[in-house]
């Protein structure tokens, strides 16, 4: 304003324009921080890691579907990982007759494939913290393939033993504890029947396998054989494309970028699992996969003995033991029943089997404790997994199986070389089913005891502190 009262426009001056260019620039902030409106209609800053999630967050038919994806990858991951181990046997007498090596070494070849393949959980339970679900399956998978397809080339059981035994058990390996890994990441309410239905995909590659292994032998030989192997082994790495495409990063891989707070988990982890109980369950297991998975190795054998059709048992035994998958992981649900107890009949069921198999000679007793044994290694596999998920929990779950799968795998390799060497000593499987059979059918009650005596702690626990 001027002397005689006029207004007169103010001049900005060096300052302001720089006052002025620096509340732009703060407008200018303030509106990239405002909310965004997003595609569903609703507001909220748009965040880096929900972009990475799947779609499935947004809804919940797409989760459940996304879930279904998984399991049913997962399904076809279990039904060639088993399925193509537990056929080993179909080539046994072709290994004894070739080779004519005894019984205990040929059968070394499916003990260390089988012994591996369970025994490296630890192993792959660290790698799929570190590197992701996805890189273990596929790199899994392609030394499979490279473990059969070398067994073409092998002029010995020895060469046998390292190419079938070792490196297509490790990534045999990394492909079946890696599905399992993700279908508990995946389900959070239904765990225990996904879980289930998985197993039973194993089962059914357990009974459709060694009819196709079989042919495969009586067409082109072992040896080419393993080559046809060499391409199934292949077949997992498109579902665990496909399984790791529905899954968050987070679930994926859970692996950090500091090696320090990494090591400082495994270690809290590795205190959440030196639990009384879970010491106890696996010690349970592993003597029970020893006496089923020993027995297993030797059945086509003990089958000629028997004047039976091998491949006719083991189909028996595996489509019982599917339909015991899925029945048990529904049964589990129950909050009533513990799982704990599950895997107690389960051992006592396979073990009073197996002995009843050494005493009897009778064709249709046979059959029936062969389908005796079926339901109690379905319950066997689709418990002792669950048993281990309640006792450790989801967090601590992959490092908690991959230890008992290891125990597990260690265990079923010194229980097929059992077999094989007391038939040595003994030319008859009778012995060593009686043997097997009685410590295992001990050892069962453990689980149940562990229970009781846990939850008598608890009750005078409580008790003592009302008082």
């Amino acid at each position: 304003m001027d002397s005689n009262g006029s207004l007169e426009p103010v001049q900005d001056g060096p300052t302001d324009h720089v006052c002025k260019i620096e509340e732009a620039s703060k407008e200018i902030d303030q509106l990239e921080s405002k909310p965004l409106v997003s595609e569903d209609g609703t507001n909220g800053i748009v965040d880096s890691k929900k972009i990475d999630e799947p779609i499935f967050k947004r809804s919940r038919y797409e989760k459940l579907l996304s879930q279904c994806v998984v399991v049913f990858s997962a399904f076809w991951c279990m039904f060639f990982s088993l399925g193509i181990s537990f056929s080993l046997g179909t080539f046994l007498p072709a290994w004894l007759e070739v080779f004519q090596e005894g019984r205990a070494k040929t059968s070394l070849i499916q003990s260390v494939h089988v012994g591996v393949l369970f025994g490296a959980g630890t192993i792959v339970g660290v790698l799929t913290e570190k590197v992701g679900l996805k890189v273990t399956m596929v790199v899994g998978s392609l030394l499979s393939s490279i473990g059969f397809l070398s067994a073409f080339f092998a002029p010995n059981i020895t060469v046998l033993i390292g190419t079938i035994g070792v490196i297509s058990g490790f990534g045999l390996c990394c492909v079946y504890l890696s599905g399992m890994i993700a279908v508990t990441a995946a389900c959070s309410k239904s765990t225990s029947i996904a879980l289930g239905f998985v197993i039973a995909g194993g089962g059914i590659g357990q009974s459709v396998m060694p009819f196709i292994c079989d042919h495969l032998h009586n067409t082109y030989g072992w040896r080419g054989a393993f080559l046809i192997i060499a391409g199934l082994s292949l077949q997992p790495v498109i579902f665990a494309c496909l399984m790791t495409a529905f899954l968050k990063p987070t679930q994926s891989k859970s692996g950090t970028s500091n090696n320090v707070k990494t090591n400082q988990r495994l270690v809290e982890k590795l205190k959440q699992v030196c639990h009384p109980r879970y010491i106890i369950t696996c010690l349970v297991t592993s003597i029970a996969f020893a006496e089923t998975n020993g027995f297993l190795f030797i059945l086509f054998d003990f089958a000629i003995q028997r004047q039976g059709d091998g491949i006719f048992f083991i189909f028996l035994i595996t489509t019982t033991s599917t339909v015991c998958n899925i029945i048990c992981g529904i049964v589990s649900r129950h909050p009533r029943i513990s799982s704990s107890v599950l895997l107690s009949v389960s051992v006592m069921l396979g073990s009073s089997s197996i002995i009843l198999l050494g005493v009897t000679n009778s064709y249709t007793e046979t059959l029936v404790f062969m389908v005796t044994f079926g339901v109690a290694y379905g319950g066997l596999i689709a418990i002792a997994g669950i048993v281990i998920l309640d006792l450790v929990g989801k967090e601590v779950y992959p490092l908690g199986i991959g230890i008992n799968v290891t125990i597990n795998g260690i265990a079923s390799s010194v229980g097929g070389i059992i077999y094989g060497l007391l038939y040595d000593l003994t030319q008859t499987y009778t012995i060593s089913l009686l043997s097997m059979g009685t410590v295992t059918l001990v050892v069962g009650t453990l689980p149940i005891v562990a229970l009781v005596i846990s939850q008598r702690l608890f009750y005078h626990q409580r008790e003592k502190g009302r008082t």
